[in-house]
Parts: structure tokens; C-alpha cells; sequence
């Protein structure tokens, strides 16, 4: 920092602790006054981003958990951003205390949405029986949804990708397996990644491709030159949505391998020969947009390994191909498409494509 940023980033704190000790000193003079509490929470209730449950945690209730101003809070505002606020500061200063809070939401019959907040506010840790442990099939689908942080311990970690497979979500399963990765062989990795496929989808995010490409990385790098790597395809192949083509390293290393995959997209995306074309159902055109995107984003070459194109190889390549077209009534392709891929050949020995 130079002089005039550390003389700004001094200034800034300045201003923050005395705004600070103006809101401290205002709520107890609030209080000593014997004010209503209540028309403090409703003026708060305007600004969506307000703190005033985590400030009055610290200031008016001076640090000690009050059951009857959480029920007010949740009376005033029953979608519960205050009372959260104010009971996340109650568990830091006392974990114990959750159990109460949980409950006294429940007696009030409170959102499932915001019990979730409260059941979220655990650092899971099986030495104590979790308390989402203890609720309905509902309530947990709607928790595991979520995502949550436990202790550093193999035994909650497992038990929580247990309850993940059984109630979460791809989207919260994937989240979980990426934080937790570390401590699973490559196998049980693989294993749960393939189950995750089974789970409704949920919500994606902007850092759902992110969590899934670490997971492949890792997978990738043990498994590329095994049989495993068929079945890392498939799972790229079913997340192609969120994967970028050079994330999808298994896929393309199929495809080098053998022509199925890419004959499989031509007899969908293109007609059969001396076919007419016609309107196809809703679901017959997504899954033609669907594979065409991977078809066009697709850039491998057949027969190479470490940019060298093996030529016995190709040629069983080739040969499997215009069997495939054959037999899908689609020889007419041959050409165009194997052109198309020839254009990815790997530089030659004089540093121009085509490889010789």
C-alpha cells in the first residue's frame, strides 16, 4: 500500500467503529429507556440486508440468547432474516443452545424455509447426534438441498454424503463431493459420482462447473488410460451442459478411440439417406440441439495419442465408421464428416497439419 491508501484504509476503520459504538450506545439507550423493542424490528424490517438481529444480540441482549425477543422476531418477520441473524450469533456464543431455538421455531410453526436456516446453522459433527437427524423425510430433502459445513472428521464426512445421496440433490452432492474429496479412494469417488446422476438435478450455479471439473481432474488423471475412463465419459457426456469441450478430456479420448459416439450423433442430428425431413416432437428436437452442440463443439482427431496419429489404428477407425454409417443409412456422410475431423490432425514432422 502507499502512504495516501493506508491513510484512507485507516480513515475507513475510524468511520466503521464509530458508527459501530453509535449503534451500541443507541440500542442501550433504547433499552434503558424501556422503548419498543418491536418498532425498532419493524422500522429495520425496510432495508432487506439489515443486521439489526446480529446487533441486538450484542447490544441488547448483551450477548445472552432471549427466547422471547427471538419470538418476537419471528412474529415480525416471519420469513426470518432477524431472528436467523440473532440466533447464528446465540449458537457461536453457545452451540447448545440450537436445540432450543429449533424448537421454540417449531412450536411457532414457522416456514420450512427458515427452519432450514436455523438446521443450517450446525457445524455437523456425529459425536452429537446432528439435530436434522431427527426430523421427517421432508424436512430433510429440503436441508440437504443446502449446503453445509461439519468438522474435520471421516466419520461425518461419510455420514453426510450418505444422507446427500439419499435426500440432496446433483447440485448438492456435487458441491459436498468436491469439499470432501480428498478423503475417498478414486473408486468410491467415481462411484458416488455416477449415483449423483440418479438425483434430481436442483439448483446450478456459476460454481457448479467449477466444482464438477475439479471432481474430473482428479478422475482424469488417475483413470485417462483405463476402462474406467468409459464411464468418466458418460458422466461428461451427461453434464456436457455445464462442461466445456477441453474439460471433457475421457470423451475425447472415447472418440479417438472408436468412431461409436461420433457416428451415434450423426444418425441424430442428420437424416437417413433418401429420408424426408419432418417435424419431430418437443423431445426429439431438444435432444437434436442438445447433441448438436457437442457435435460441433467436439475438436478431436481419430488415432491420436501425444499428437501422433497411429496409421493401423486409423485405419480401423475409418473402416469402422463407414460400417457404422452403413448401417444407419447414412454413407453419404462419409466424406463431409470424416473431413470435418481430419481438420484437427496434430501438426506433422514439418510443423504443418496434416500429420503424415
Amino acid at each position: 500500500f502507499s502512504n495516501d491508501d493506508a491513510e484512507l484504509e485507516k480513515a475507513d476503520n475510524m468511520n466503521r467503529q464509530a458508527a459501530e459504538k453509535e449503534i451500541e450506545e443507541g440500542i442501550k439507550e433504547f433499552k434503558q429507556e424501556e422503548l419498543d423493542i418491536v418498532k425498532l424490528i419493524e422500522l429495520c424490517l425496510e432495508n432487506p440486508s439489515t443486521t439489526v438481529g446480529t446487533k441486538l444480540f450484542a447490544y441488547y441482549s448483551e450477548s445472552q440468547y432471549e427466547a422471547d425477543l427471538f419470538k418476537k422476531m419471528l412474529t415480525i418477520q416471519p420469513k426470518g432474516k432477524i431472528a436467523v441473524d440473532y440466533a447464528a450469533c446465540a449458537y457461536k456464543r453457545e452451540p447448545a443452545l440450537l436445540k432450543d431455538i429449533v424448537n421454540t421455531a417449531k412450536e411457532m410453526d414457522i416456514d420450512l424455509e427458515v427452519l432450514i436456516k436455523l438446521y443450517g446453522l450446525e457445524i455437523l459433527d456425529l459425536k452429537n447426534t446432528p439435530l436434522i437427524d431427527r426430523e421427517d423425510e421432508t424436512t430433510k430433502k429440503a436441508y440437504w438441498r443446502q449446503i453445509h459445513y461439519c468438522i474435520d472428521d471421516d466419520r461425518t464426512i461419510e455420514w453426510m454424503i450418505k444422507e446427500c445421496r439419499q435426500y440432496g440433490t446433483q447440485a448438492s452432492l456435487m458441491n459436498l463431493l468436491e469439499r470432501t474429496m480428498s478423503r475417498f479412494s478414486m473408486n468410491m469417488l467415481l462411484e458416488n459420482l455416477e449415483y449423483m446422476q440418479k438425483l434430481d438435478p436442483g439448483q446450478f450455479d456459476t460454481m457448479s462447473a467449477y466444482y464438477l471439473e475439479k471432481i474430473l481432474e482428479k478422475l482424469q488423471k488417475a483413470y485417462i488410460q483405463t476402462e474406467n475412463c468409459d464411464r468418466i465419459s458418460q458422466i461428461e457426456l451427461t453434464y456436457r451442459g455445464i462442461l466445456s469441450w477441453d474439460k471433457m478430456k475421457c470423451t475425447r479420448r472415447a472418440l479417438e478411440r472408436s468412431p461409436a459416439l461420433y457416428a451415434e450423433m450423426a444418425g441424430i442430428i442428420y437424416l437417413k439417406d433418401g429420408e424426408e425431413k419432418k417435424e419431430g416432437t418437443q423431445e426429439q428436437r431438444r435432444l437434436v440441439s442438445n447433441v448438436y452442440d457437442l457435435f460441433q463443439n467436439a475438436r478431436f482427431c481419430p488415432a491420436e495419442r501425444d499428437g501422433h496419429v497411429e496409421e493401423r489404428e486409423l485405419r480401423q477407425w475409418v473402416e469402422e465408421f463407414v460400417s457404422l454409417l452403413n448401417q444407419q443409412n447414412q454413407k453419404r456422410l462419409f466424406g463431409r464428416l470424416l473431413g470435418r475431423i481430419f481438420a484437427n490432425s496434430p501438426g506433422g514432422e514439418d510443423g504443418f497439419a496434416p500429420c503424415e
